[in-house]
């Protein structure tokens, strides 16, 4: 009689969250995750499991500074549509947190990098895995 070899099952990994391609594409993602945090903030509790989804698309303020803020010379914004998003995000924000996302320069030579205090909080604060999934 032969035996048999069977696998052990493998783990399931929990799905990669579909990353937004364009820059505006990832502003709307930077304002949805903005919005998450702050439902999941009022409620005090940890983020669904689509919440964490929304959080996972979170590019960062870097991809999109450019655009999102307004011009810090002239104080305009490239389009109308960038106008939006970004009248928006001032919106979705207390004043001290978007004036930590629309920071200074590290350098002169270098351009300007953003990063909101409040969505670069450890994300187990709102339920989600220490190792975000990008």
């Amino acid at each position: 009689m032969q035996r048999r070899h069977v696998a052990a099952p493998t783990p399931q990994r929990p799905p990669t969250p579909h990353l937004a391609s364009g820059a505006k594409a990832k502003a709307r993602a930077i304002l949805a995750a903005i919005r998450t945090l702050q439902a999941i903030e009022q409620g005090q509790r940890p983020a669904t499991s689509e919440e964490r989804q929304v959080l996972g698309r979170f590019p960062g303020f870097g991809p999109v500074a450019l655009g999102i803020f307004p011009d810090p010379v002239t104080g305009r914004y490239k389009d109308a549509t960038w106008q939006t998003l970004g009248e928006e995000l001032r919106t979705l924000l207390a004043p001290e947190d978007y004036a930590s996302a629309d920071g200074p320069p590290l350098r002169p030579s270098t351009p300007r990098l953003w990063s909101c205090r409040r969505c670069t909080r450890p994300w187990h604060v709102w339920g989600c895995p220490p190792t975000p999934p990008y």
